[in-house]
């Protein structure tokens, strides 16, 4: 498991032990996590309340990278104690198809870079673009690392089907918001889900107030 996860459940033991039941060390954390995410009903409060978070959310809840800058360290933080608050209010996340592989191609570019930098370090040349970085060794880090995140976002994730959905209307708004921002958007706003992100440039097309950008200003979500 994630080390950022493992801090989460470190740092809010009780409410996540208590959320996917685990009652000593010997439990399974994967068997009991999967078990919890098939509850669907909250006893007391009827159907439960779904989340959807970024990608840019995951990519910093699963250590894709490490944060250095001080708004990094800032949202890295911010993400996981959102997920701490999801798992202690018994709320479902949800994803879909098209978010793994915008994840897996987040992932590629963000590695890319890393070794790129890290190869100029070595006075060796750089990555100049993905066709070049998946010749080298290093790339195979790169995909295992891709199957450890998908694996860790389905464990914390309910896969959806997103459905239909026609392209043109998504082209119309790419002077506002990332193609696949403006998919999952119709998708929550349909779905009556609650879109969470560090992306500001969603509260363009947010009409309907489904959207909770982070301010790090005031280290909140709007």
């Amino acid at each position: 498991m994630n080390p950022i996860i493992g801090d989460l459940i470190l740092e809010r033991g009780n409410d996540v032990m208590q959320y996917i039941g685990i009652k000593n060390a010997n439990d399974s954390i994967i068997q009991k996590i999967q078990t919890g995410k098939r509850w669907c009903i909250d006893e007391k409060r009827g159907l439960r309340r779904m989340i959807f978070l970024d990608t840019c959310i995951w990519i910093e809840l699963l250590g894709v990278r490490t944060p250095v800058k001080s708004h990094e360290i800032q949202q890295a933080k911010a993400a996981s104690e959102l997920l701490g608050n999801i798992i202690a209010n018994n709320q479902t996340i949800v994803t879909c198809k098209e978010q793994l592989i915008e994840l897996v191609s987040a992932i590629e570019k963000v590695m890319m870079k890393s070794v790129s930098k890290e190869r100029k370090s070595k006075q060796l040349s750089g990555v100049g673009n993905l066709k070049d970085f998946r010749k080298l060794q290093e790339f195979q880090n790169t995909k295992r690392l891709c199957e450890t995140v998908i694996h860790d976002v389905h464990h914390f994730a309910t896969l959806q089907n997103i459905g239909n959905y026609e392209i043109e209307p998504l082209i119309q708004r790419l002077d506002l918001a990332d193609i696949n921002d403006c998919l999952y958007y119709d998708y929550c706003l349909k779905e009556h889900i609650e879109f969470y992100t560090f992306d500001s440039d969603l509260e363009k097309i947010d009409r309907n107030k489904k959207v909770h950008c982070y301010n790090a200003e005031k280290n909140i979500w709007t």
